[in-house]
């Protein structure tokens, strides 16, 4: 008898193994989606350009309640009675150079466009931030760029409510 005992110990063990195995392997994947879960960065870098621009269309129109217009493939905000041309720029782990800016402002220039709103995931440096003040009689820029993106949601819709 207790040959046969210990057999059946051992056949639940080799049975419930891979179901324990599997439980142990889905809880760490679980942590590890949770653990970056805040990290909107993360996620983004990972868009298609497509995609990309889809999640920013949510966040204006979730976050600013904006409505949006289509032109000649350009998306404009409607904020207020101001439509803000939409600059999205997809590329991550660079700078935002001056020379950047200069091609926001000269698209803005051919489009005749007084208005834009820059979405970047690159980082703005502070002679970037800069010149845009500096351009503010003329242009009026606003931006969301790569370091507000390393916050948490929560956090990077009230800075942009309090902008």
């Amino acid at each position: 008898m207790p040959s046969f005992s210990k057999f059946v110990v051992f056949m639940c063990i080799i049975i419930l193994l891979p179901l324990i195995v599997n439980i142990v392997d889905n809880a760490i994947k679980i942590f590890n989606v949770l653990k970056y879960k805040n990290c909107i960065s993360d996620k983004i870098v990972e868009f298609s350009k497509r995609e990309f621009v889809d999640f920013i269309l949510e966040f204006f129109e979730r976050s600013y309640k904006y409505e949006f217009d289509f032109k000649n493939d350009d998306i404009y905000l409607k904020d207020g009675n101001i439509y803000r041309l939409l600059y999205c720029d997809n590329k991550s782990c660079e700078k935002f150079t001056i020379n950047d800016a200069r091609k926001v402002i000269g698209i803005c220039e051919s489009k005749g466009v007084k208005d834009v709103f820059i979405f970047t995931t690159k980082i703005l440096s502070n002679d970037v931030i800069d010149f845009f003040k500096s351009i503010g009689e003329t242009y009026d820029v606003k931006y969301i760029y790569g370091n507000d993106l390393n916050v948490n949601y929560k956090e990077f819709v009230c800075k942009f409510y309090n902008m």
